[in-house]
């Protein structure tokens, strides 16, 4: 038997079949390993320290960082697949 109940905007699925793992894996950016994503993120920072004002300021100024600024680093960092993600 299968239920599904909408709790909010939280749908929850309640069944009494057994569970099944059927893969399990750590994802580190485009790598599989920490080291692979600590790489990924050394060269993104050598590769644009120029090009990202806000990344630019938190390597050289950080002092003078802003909000405003901080904001622009974040979603750069996004769009780039480095962003906390965070697991339930």
């Amino acid at each position: 038997m299968t239920q599904c109940q909408d709790i909010g905007s939280i749908a929850v699925v309640i069944s009494d079949k057994e569970d099944e793992l059927l893969a399990h894996t750590r994802g580190y950016g485009e790598g599989k390993k920490p080291e692979d994503y600590l790489e990924e993120f050394e060269n993104f920072v050598k590769n644009n320290i120029n090009t990202i004002i806000a990344l630019n300021l938190v390597c050289t100024k950080p002092n003078e960082l802003t909000s405003e600024t901080l904001k622009s680093l974040k979603l750069e960092l996004d769009k780039h697949n480095f962003t906390k993600k965070i697991s339930m």
